[in-house]
C-alpha cells in the first residue's frame, strides 16, 4: 500500500530547503507548512499567521512559498486588524509571485491592507503626508543569508539591507515624524544593531519568548523627530 504524500520519506523541512533548495518558490501544501513547523521548531502550528493556525488560514484559501513560510513574521495581525476597522495598511512587493500571492491572501481575508507590485523606493516616494504627520513603518526585508546560526541576524545584509531603508525613509519624510519597527532574531549582530538603532532619537528592544532560546524573533522600535514621555512595560 502506497504511504500518503505527507509520510512518505522527505528531506528535512527546514531553513535551507525552503529558502534555498526546491522548495523556495513553490506553494506548499498544507503538510508541507505544518511539516516545517514539526521539523524546524518540534510544533506544527509554528506557521501561524493573519493571527490563525495553519489548517485555519488555509481553509480559508491562504498560501505562502516557501521561502515564505520562512521569513513571514508569525503575529496576530490579522485579529487586530480586524478589530480595529480604521487601520489602513499600505505594503511592497516586488517580486511577482510573492505579489500575486499576498494580494490573493489579502482579498481572501478581508484585511485593509493595499499591496503595490514595486520596489519601496517608489512606493514610498508616491506617498503623500501633511508635514509632522506620523508615519509608522514596519520594516522586515527578507534575511536570506543575513541569519547565520552562530553569529545571527546581520541587519545590514538583509535585502535590501535595513539600514539603507531607514536612510530612505529619514530622507523622504524628513518632516514628518517617524515610528519605525524592526523585525530581529533573538541572536543580532551587536555592530549592525548600532547601525540601527544609532540612527533613531530614541529606541527600544524586545525578544518575544515564543520558540526555544536561540530560534526567537524579536523587533528594535525607534523613532525620529519625536520620543515616547515613558518607556514601554513588560
Amino acid at each position: 500500500m502506497a504511504m500518503p504524500e505527507q509520510e512518505a520519506e522527505t528531506p528535512s523541512y527546514d531553513r535551507r530547503l525552503l529558502l534555498a533548495g526546491p522548495k523556495r518558490s513553490t506553494v506548499l501544501a498544507l503538510w508541507e507548512v505544518q511539516r516545517y513547523g514539526r521539523d524546524s521548531y518540534g510544533d506544527p502550528e509554528y506557521v501561524s499567521i493573519y493571527g490563525m493556525r495553519p489548517s485555519e488560514w488555509y481553509a480559508k484559501g491562504a498560501r505562502v512559498l516557501g521561502r515564505t513560510a520562512v521569513e513571514c513574521t508569525r503575529d496576530p495581525l490579522y485579529w487586530l486588524l480586524r478589530h480595529q476597522p480604521a487601520a489602513q495598511g499600505l505594503g511592497f512587493e516586488l517580486d511577482p509571485e510573492v505579489f500575486r500571492l499576498t494580494r490573493q491572501n489579502i482579498a481572501t481575508l478581508a484585511l485593509p491592507i493595499e499591496i503595490r507590485n514595486i520596489d519601496y523606493r517608489s512606493g514610498l516616494e508616491a506617498i503623500a503626508l501633511a508635514v509632522d504627520e506620523l508615519l509608522v513603518a514596519f520594516i522586515a526585508p527578507p534575511w536570506g543569508d543575513a541569519l547565520d546560526p552562530i553569529s545571527g541576524l546581520d541587519l545590514c545584509r538583509t535585502t535590501p539591507p535595513i539600514v539603507e531603508i531607514v536612510d530612505v525613509l529619514f530622507r523622504r519624510f524628513s518632516r514628518n515624524r517617524l515610528l519605525c519597527a524592526v523585525q530581529l532574531h533573538e541572536i543580532v549582530d551587536p555592530t549592525s544593531l548600532v547601525e540601527v538603532a544609532g540612527r533613531f532619537d530614541w529606541s527600544w528592544r524586545r525578544t518575544y519568548a515564543v520558540n526555544t532560546p536561540g530560534q526567537n524573533h524579536g523587533i528594535v522600535v525607534g523613532t525620529r523627530g519625536w520620543a515616547p514621555a515613558s518607556m514601554p512595560l513588560g
